[in-house]
């Protein structure tokens, strides 16, 4: 802290970069519907329309050079990076986070079923440390499985009812199960970037940095990340 005789004045540390590092979301599609990735081609149609749309979107700073898709050549095994990683036990540690996301997910995630012009919405709302902005839709040109095997849930929708969905309805859907497996393959895939790139990890987020911290061990991790969240803010220039 410097002072002036108008009073303190807070020194700034700026951070900048020429290029941003991001997953080439659109290599996901390349998984066969058995890998469990997209459970149905529904859902992998919308999925692919909102991928192309983002793609179009990030086209003129893609061109530019400012965010630059990273694409992996095979399928990464969070097992195997979290072993190469932090050693013996790592993967373990990592299958265990895994499972403890997932039952967060159960627990604190509400799920609704509905019907609106033709579609079958299904709109999930979480805190948003575990979903961001607390909220995510999935639409449907027909009932979502299993959900299409319960036809009094079914009729209820279809008469316009927003209805919430069961613990064992939502157990029997596995969108827990799912989120929790996008979080973790977003961390593996930063911590093989990184790597990759010889970088440090460094999230604005913390559901991350607590995942890393756990299977890692690094109290270091955990420090630095949060000093970022508490003292940074990011903008981005054209």
């Amino acid at each position: 802290m410097s002072h002036s005789p108008c009073g303190p004045t807070r020194t700034v540390c700026r951070l900048y970069s020429d290029k941003v590092y991001i997953h080439n979301f659109l290599s996901n599609h390349e998984h066969q519907p058995h890998s469990g990735y997209i459970s149905s081609l529904d859902e992998r149609r919308y999925t692919l329309i909102d991928d192309l749309y983002v793609l179009l979107r990030l086209r003129p700073l893609i061109e530019a050079g400012l965010i630059v898709p990273v694409t992996s050549t095979d399928e990464v095994c969070p097992q195997c990076i979290a072993l190469d990683a932090f050693g013996a036990e790592a993967d373990k540690r990592f299958l265990r986070e895994r499972k403890q996301l997932a039952t967060r997910f159960l627990k604190e995630m509400t799920i609704f079923l509905s019907y609106r012009d033709g579609e079958w919405l299904l709109a999930c709302e979480a805190p948003e440390e575990l979903l961001e902005h607390g909220g995510a839709y999935m639409a449907y040109d027909a009932p979502p499985e299993p959900l299409n095997q319960m036809p009094r849930l079914i009729r209820r929708a279809f008469d316009g009812e927003t209805v919430q969905l069961s613990r064992d309805m939502r157990l029997r859907l596995k969108r827990h199960e799912d989120l929790a497996g996008e979080i973790i393959g977003s961390v593996v895939f930063e911590m093989a970037v990184s790597k990759l790139l010889r970088t440090s990890y460094v999230s604005e987020t913390e559901l991350p940095i607590e995942i890393l911290s756990a299977v890692s061990g690094d109290r270091d991790l955990a420090r630095r990340n949060s000093l970022v969240q508490k003292h940074l803010t990011s903008m981005c220039h054209s």
